[in-house]
């Protein structure tokens, strides 16, 4: 039985980001230019999308 001191140590699970590298390559490429938040998490649903997309795909011809 899980008392309240072991659901404090639970952790939730991460959400896989890309944020943080999609601002850095935008400051390698282009070191004058910024980026709003809502592109950046736009990006980052895009990201994420082609990933699950190119996993799926790599999956199905294995089965």
């Amino acid at each position: 039985m899980a008392t309240k001191a072991d659901d404090k140590k639970r952790r939730k699970s991460r959400k896989q980001s890309f944020k943080r590298y999609i601002y850095r390559v935008l400051k390698v490429v282009h070191s004058d230019t910024g980026i709003r938040c809502k592109a950046v998490s736009f990006m980052d649903s895009f990201m994420n999308d082609v990933l699950d997309r190119t996993s799926t795909e790599a999956n199905h011809p294995a089965q």
